[in-house]
């Protein structure tokens, strides 16, 4: 994994957020209010220097902060991740 300027908990922010998870849903798999959501999210894109959380996420992957999961693959014909069978 590439040298971290994240926290752990600033990481499980991103990956619940890479895994399409919304505000509730988040801070509810990690047991913490939706406003301590909402901050850490803030301070992620201020710390990349990202205004949204799409660029986010291309940077994260970029980075190598985010890789396929056990159910995701990757088509090399369009580059794009689709869900395997």
């Amino acid at each position: 994994m590439a040298t971290t300027i994240f926290t752990h908990r600033e990481l499980e922010i991103i990956h619940k957020i890479a895994e399409g998870l919304n505000t509730r849903e988040i801070s509810e798999a990690l047991v913490i209010s939706p406003f301590t959501v909402k901050t850490h999210r803030k301070n992620i894109l201020r710390k990349v220097g990202v205004r949204n959380t799409p660029h986010l996420i291309n940077y994260a992957w970029s980075m190598g902060f985010l890789t396929p999961g056990p159910q995701m693959v990757l088509q090399p014909s369009d580059s794009r991740l689709q869900r395997a069978s």
